[in-house]
């Protein structure tokens, strides 16, 4: 498997050139920016982002946000695909386990676990997104590391020695199924911690 790469900007950097009281003049940058801008997700979630708030966050004046994100349609792509980022960094030891079901219980708990950090992180996604050509931006890059993710998922598959042969002998393709898999996951992390672990057992007891 190619290794991934976030995209991220490194290295480029602005000065704050602006006078005041309390006010950050030194060198800021757009992980900074975007750390920030994480930080209002969670505590008010992905709607809430906005120049302004990211500034004042940050500390910096509301001119150096806009140094890296030309609106606040960007801004909120970029948060979100950063978000996915950290869910895709987190389940990176996936690729250890010789079992699926260990494999989707842990991307549950990571997924869960971030949707609990950025509360309407799952049901918001690219809702407060006005701009069509930005959502696109955004739903692209969150297919990004959606597509890392279930590659992940379908080399635990694939490795998994102790799946039954006749689930996939009459057709059904490994790919369909993780397809299949991570849609519901995300619709049962919406639904809660039942609808979780109801679809864990309905799959352990199709694969095994």
């Amino acid at each position: 498997m190619k290794p991934f790469h976030d995209g991220k900007k490194k290295g480029f950097l602005a000065f704050t050139i602006v006078k005041g009281i309390g006010m950050n003049t030194v060198i800021t940058s757009n992980e900074a920016l975007l750390e920030a801008s994480k930080k209002i997700a969670k505590e008010k979630g992905i709607l809430a982002i906005n120049m302004r708030e990211v500034a004042a966050k940050a500390n910096v004046a509301v001119g150096s946000v806009y140094n890296y994100f030309p609106n606040k349609a960007t801004l909120i792509s970029e948060t979100i695909a950063s978000i996915w980022c950290d869910v895709f960094y987190g389940t990176k030891g996936c690729m250890t386990f010789t079992c699926f079901s260990e494999c989707l219980k842990w991307l549950m708990d990571t997924i869960g676990a971030c949707s609990k950090e950025y509360p309407d992180f799952l049901k918001t996604h690219a809702l407060g997104i006005k701009e069509e050509k930005e959502r696109e931006k955004s739903r692209q890059m969150m297919e990004t590391y959606r597509k890392h993710l279930k590659e992940q998922m379908l080399f635990v598959l694939e490795k998994d020695q102790k799946v039954r042969k006749e689930v996939f002998a009459d057709g059904l393709q490994k790919e369909d199924f993780i397809d299949f898999v991570f849609s519901n996951v995300i619709t049962a992390l919406n639904k809660g911690e039942r609808e979780c672990e109801i679809l864990f057992q309905i799959i352990e007891k199709l694969l095994y």
